[in-house]
């Protein structure tokens, strides 16, 4: 798998409203350097971005990055372009980017700029497998584990959704090798859930709150098509979840998803251990 880099020179600015409603942007910048970086304010330093950087921020369910009292909200769904190979980017702007509810709206607006790369992608592999399984009543875990052979540079995905009144669903997902999936699942909006959600979402748009699409509601398709939908947008919220085991290395190794979501996935990071796998 070949590396892709933004063009010499390339700063992209997109515009939007972020979770709360706000007008807000986001810029990424090139970068010679390997890998993702935050710049947490104007002339700060560029941070890699890793585990160590990120929180989960639960009144509204998202992964974010602190520095300081620099913020930068809603990562997951920026992240996830980590895996389709992007390397050498610079992000900053808004502690509250624009926000979408899917990766589409980001990946759109870089596109034009990118250029493939003659250098295959790094890999890193984590040294044992971890396990991160929420507390109390609530089912959920998020696994990692090293491939069989630890050089085998591919991952793994093996995700279970299961939702009341929507059912269960249980597929698999095999990176690189199926990398067209994974893009096409920058379209997938956010899960609509729970219920009190679209009644909110009924609620703040009568007062210009922007965001009533930005999800998929289940009342708008059926129950089978709303699972594959939330399944496949779990899928880019776990891989931009990931993202943050090494800032300049893709995850070779298996990755199970049980029911889970992003605090399992940013903590699981945290009890692994990587090594580059080259």
């Amino acid at each position: 798998m070949k590396k892709f880099r933004l063009k010499p020179g390339t700063k992209v600015s997109v515009h939007g409203r972020d979770y709360r409603g706000f007008a807000t942007e986001i810029q990424f910048s090139e970068t010679s350097r390997e890998g993702w970086y935050w710049r947490p304010f104007p002339e700060g330093p560029l941070l890699p971005i890793e585990a160590s950087l990120a929180r989960y921020y639960k009144v509204f369910g998202f992964i974010y990055l602190r520095y300081g009292y620099s913020s930068f909200a809603v990562w997951e769904h920026i992240a996830a372009m980590f895996y389709t190979g992007l390397t050498g980017v610079i992000v900053e702007g808004s502690p509250h980017p624009p926000s979408f509810g899917r990766p589409l709206e980001y990946w759109e607006a870089l596109k034009p700029y990118l250029i493939e790369s003659k250098e295959e992608v790094q890999w890193c592999r984590p040294l044992r497998p971890v396990e991160w399984s929420y507390p109390g009543s609530r089912r959920g875990y998020t696994r990692i584990e090293p491939n069989a052979k630890p050089f085998n540079l591919s991952l793994h995905v093996d995700i279970e959704i299961d939702y009341p009144r929507i059912g269960r669903l249980r597929k698999e997902f095999f990176f690189p090798s199926t990398l067209p999936l994974f893009v096409d699942a920058f379209n997938v909006h956010a899960q609509g859930y729970p219920n009190w959600k679209w009644r909110a979402a009924q609620l703040l748009s009568q007062f210009g709150w922007p965001h009533i699409n930005a999800f998929v509601w289940p009342h708008e398709q059926t129950t089978t098509k709303t699972a594959d939908l939330w399944w496949k947008h779990r899928l880019t919220d776990l891989m931009g979840g990931i993202s943050l085991a090494a800032h300049n290395r893709l995850l070779a190794g298996k990755i199970t998803s049980v029911c889970s979501g992003h605090l399992a996935d940013l903590e699981v990071l945290r009890l692994a251990d990587f090594i580059p796998s080259e």
